[in-house]
């Protein structure tokens, strides 16, 4: 528990310095038109993750060819969505908004004649607001560092699927049931640091590392059946504990 207090107290100082530094030196990068390459003061920016993009491109230098970008936003694989703005010329705040929805039915279809159906539903929700501070840059590539906070929600996976998942019979009620709750709710502050790389001017591609200290809640799985009392079929818990979330992938922006 001490070190877990003593690492807290390193993330809020961290946090007070990236709020506070003050900014000794700033840079400008023009293209060849004169318009400006890297952000500037009052910029906001919108950011998205970047594989669907380089998977199209890459698809040009395959034998089957590229299909259009698709963002999947699935419970199992959520994707983020960044809006940006910029305080100084190195120095922006910035809200992340993770999302994921998925809905399974067997068989397919809302059809009401079908006797029995089966139901799995589950989402994914997140939310962050950052501090960003970039280090002194001469160049297209620029570093940066910050802090922030979190919150998050993220459903239950187990071996009959995740999130919700509910069985209905039309003939007969009494083998209705449902498996629901097991999630997982938390909220942290934390650190992060990465790179940008402008590849066009106000357009970059970023990646980063993030360390955080969670506090987690995760509810009663519960399984009910019609007719029955409920049952706990695995229990909750409470975690307080450091995650550290290492992106596998890059995120494009772009500034206005």
């Amino acid at each position: 528990m001490k070190k877990i207090l003593s690492l807290a107290c390193v993330l809020a100082l961290f946090f007070c310095q990236v709020t506070l530094s003050q900014e000794t030196e700033t840079f400008s990068l023009l293209s060849k038109k004169g318009i400006n390459i890297l952000p500037e003061s009052g910029d906001i920016a919108l950011g998205i993750n970047a594989s669907p993009f380089l998977s199209y491109i890459g698809g040009f230098f395959s034998s089957s060819g590229a299909g259009a970008p698709a963002f999947t936003f699935t419970a199992q694989n959520p994707g983020c969505i960044y809006v940006k703005k910029m305080l100084t010329d190195r120095k922006a705040v910035r809200l992340a908004f993770r999302l994921g929805l998925s809905r399974y039915s067997e068989p397919q279809g809302t059809d009401p004649d079908i006797d029995r159906k089966y139901i799995n539903s589950a989402a994914t929700l997140g939310i962050q607001l950052a501090l960003e501070n970039a280090f002194a840059y001469k160049s297209r590539i620029r570093g940066y560092y910050g802090a922030g906070i979190m919150i998050e929600k993220s459903p239950y996976i187990g071996e009959l699927g995740i999130g919700t998942i509910s069985y209905k019979d039309a003939d007969d009620p009494d083998m209705d049931w449902k498996e629901k709750g097991g999630i997982d709710i938390g909220a942290g502050i934390g650190g992060l640091i990465g790179v940008e790389v402008f590849i066009a001017p106000k357009i970059s591609l970023a990646g980063e590392f993030n360390i955080g200290l969670m506090f987690t809640t995760t509810t009663d799985r519960i399984y009910s059946e019609e007719g029955e009392e409920d049952e706990i079929v695995e229990q909750g818990a409470t975690t307080i504990g450091f995650d550290n979330t290492a992106s596998g992938s890059l995120n494009l922006f772009f500034y206005f």
